[in-house]
């Protein structure tokens, strides 16, 4: 097993001793949420991942938040912004994707392209000479 290999299996213990808190402190009325993800990222992107969730729709959508939102933080200050659009382009582009049949995943530089548009949006000639 590789050091990789070894410290993901460390760090699933933690998260799992973690949880295994989280639930036995929650209240009676409490909804409790389960997102456990485990992806194999290649250097070119994504090449598998494996995602098992408990929950109503609602608090699986406030979980993703929140796990999201502790990534995030993890990037220093000047690089939130940054980070923050490569994950809403992302979340955008994977699901407009996916519900057509397309399971590529978003590469950097699509992620480029995007922000090129954005900052340098492609216009196009108006076709209405009489105007000008």
């Amino acid at each position: 097993m590789s050091k990789k290999q070894k410290e993901a299996l460390e760090a699933l213990e933690d998260a799992y001793k973690d949880t295994i808190k989280l639930i036995k402190n929650a209240k009676p009325d409490d909804q409790v949420a389960l997102l456990s993800t485990a992806a194999i990222v290649n250097p070119s992107g994504f090449s598998s991942a494996g995602m098992h969730t408990l929950g109503t729709f609602n608090a699986l959508i406030t979980a993703a938040g929140q796990s999201l939102v502790q990534v995030v933080m993890m990037a220093p200050d000047d690089e939130r912004d940054r980070v923050l659009f490569r994950v809403m382009v992302i979340i955008a582009e994977t699901v407009r994707r996916k519900r057509k049949g397309n399971e590529t995943p978003v590469t950097s530089a699509y992620i480029d392209k995007v922000k090129s548009l954005i900052l340098l949006p492609d216009y196009s000639a108006c076709p209405d000479t009489k105007l000008h």
